[in-house]
Formats: structure tokens, sequence, C-alpha cells
């Protein structure tokens, strides 16, 4: 390792720390704010579909990681049809996965919120609502991602290097 990237790695490690110095403190005041202002019950219910809206991100698959890749190697390429068809199978792949489990959650939901979760009555109507948005918002970030997965694969210069030819065309 030289000098530079130990420098390098050295200043790194110093702004990581101080990101989970601040970020610690924060993310406490912020927690007992919300508490606060929610009461524990509406926390309970924000808390469940923070949870629910976090391992639901993995019904990804690794798609978008996929698609950064594929749209850098094939952009290099000068390969735009292909692209295309990469992009419109993960939105198609994404669409269909929607229509196929949001009819299924918007059955269950109510069961999982009453008998599984066992929130209280008073609170069904509101986290059954709420657990169904958090549904409809996880597949629209998905289907979001794809936009991103493109740009983010445009940026990618290391198969660019890899095709001169094409680096000398952008």
């Amino acid at each position: 390792m030289t000098s530079d990237s130990g420098t390098v790695l050295a200043r790194n490690s110093v702004f990581s720390v101080i990101r989970v110095l601040v970020l610690i403190p924060l993310f406490l005041f912020t927690t007992g704010y919300i508490v606060k202002s929610l009461g524990k019950e509406h926390f309970g219910i924000w808390a469940l579909a923070s949870v629910m809206s976090s391992y639901a991100q993995l019904s990804d698959f690794g798609i978008t990681e996929s698609l950064v890749k594929f749209i850098a190697e094939y952009h290099a390429k000068n390969e735009k049809e292909v692209i295309n068809i990469f992009l419109s199978t993960a939105a198609a792949f994404f669409a269909f996965s929607f229509m196929a489990v949001y009819p299924l959650s918007y059955i269950a939901i109510p069961y999982i919120s009453e008998v599984i979760l066992r929130i209280p009555i008073q609170l069904q109507a509101e986290s059954v609502y709420i657990f169904r948005l958090v549904i409809i918002i996880l597949f629209l970030n998905l289907f979001i991602g794809i936009f991103g997965a493109l740009l983010s694969g445009l940026q990618r210069m290391e198969h660019l290097r890899r095709h001169p030819q094409r680096l000398a065309e952008c």
C-alpha cells in the first residue's frame, strides 16, 4: 500500500467514525421525538412499517445491481438494443411481481395485523391501510430503481476502458 492510499484510508476511517458519532445521538433524539409525537401505539405501527419496508427491499433479488453491470458493459459496446431489453425485462418482472403479490397481500394483511402482529382493534384499520401503502411504495421504489441503475450503469467508466474506441467517442 502506498503512502497516498494509506492517507486516504486513514482519512476515510476518521470520517466514518465521525459519521457514526453524529448519527447515533441524532437517531436517539429523532426516535424519542417520534415516540413522543406519535404515541407508543402509533410508533409501534410506524416501526413495523419500517421493518416491513426494509425486509421487502430484499425482493429486488439483486436485479438493479445486475442491471448496473450489464448496462455499463453493453453501453461500452454501444449495444443500446440490449440495454433496452434488460430494462424492459426488469420493468416487466417488477410489474408482474406487483400484480401477483399485491392482491394476495391485500387479503392477508388484515389477518396478519390482527392474528400474527396482535395489533389492538382500535388501530386495526389504520395499520392495515399503512401496511398496504408500504407494499405499494415498495414496488414503486423497485420500479424507480431501474432508472437509477440505468444512470449508474451509464456512468461506470471501467467498462469503457476495455473498449478504447468507445472511450474516444464519448
